[in-house]
């Protein structure tokens, strides 16, 4: 990747500040921190502050009442930017510049790339990653060096599209699902929208794994990025440890 010449829209929602302070005062006391970052404030700030070193970075603070809407609402303004990249990042996700340069690398021009994080929860549930792999998927190294495996599901905690992913991923959707006209009358695709499995129709997948699904359909690639640490809700994951 040429550092500073991409154009990144990053995207996140602050469910953590959202909660303490309220909708509208998470705004303002998200942009007061994006305005001044430092080592006290929210992961994602620290991570946007490192990604600014990597490119142009427009920033997109969504919110609303229900994932699939928040989530399809930001894909819609990434789209509509003309970035090279779209990264959400959720507000308790947090990696190092390094990693975020393998992420983007990986995303490329035509793919998607995972972050793993370890599951928010108790017990066991702290030791479980947000990836799914197929039991054929075998480790491969991007030509910068960056390990990986195509994995079919991953949490959208830290995700990288490329623009021509995620064009390809919103024409397919709009497609098969149609579109729907939003609060400010504009009209989107529902880009996470929930689905069934269509392998065990008891299955009802997130809105994170349903996105997965749609990207595998629409002949989009979702890669693992096994190099580097991740950290989610304070807890760090050597990625290395995942092969």
């Amino acid at each position: 990747m040429i550092i500073g010449q991409k154009k990144i829209f990053a995207s996140t929602l602050t469910y953590q500040l959202g909660r303490e302070v309220g909708i509208e005062r998470a705004a303002r006391a998200f942009q007061h921190q994006l305005d001044n970052p430092n080592r006290n404030s929210l992961p994602v700030v620290r991570v946007f502050a490192r990604l600014s070193h990597l490119g142009e970075v427009q920033v997109y603070h969504g919110s609303s009442t229900t994932l699939p809407k928040a989530r399809s609402r930001a894909a819609h303004e990434a789209l509509k930017s003309e970035a090279d990249f779209w990264l959400m990042c959720d507000d308790d996700v947090e990696c190092d510049s390094s990693t975020l340069v393998r992420l983007l690398d990986l995303a490329g021009q035509e793919h998607a790339a995972v972050l793993p994080c370890l599951m928010r929860g108790a017990g066991s549930e702290r030791e479980t990653v947000n990836v799914q792999f197929d039991a054929d998927a075998v480790l491969q190294v991007h030509s910068t060096g960056a390990a990986f495996k195509a994995c079919r599901r991953g949490g959208t905690g830290m995700m990288v599209l490329s623009r021509a992913a995620l064009a390809l991923v919103t024409q397919r959707t709009r497609e098969e699902l149609g579109v729907w006209k939003d609060d400010d009358g504009q009209i989107k695709v529902p880009l996470f929208q929930l689905m069934l499995s269509e392998v065990n129709g008891d299955a009802w997948f997130g809105e994170d794994f349903s996105f997965c699904e749609r990207l595998w359909g629409a002949g989009v690639e979702l890669r693992a990025l096994l190099k580097g640490t991740s950290m989610h809700a304070g807890e760090v994951l050597n990625l290395e440890a995942i092969r």
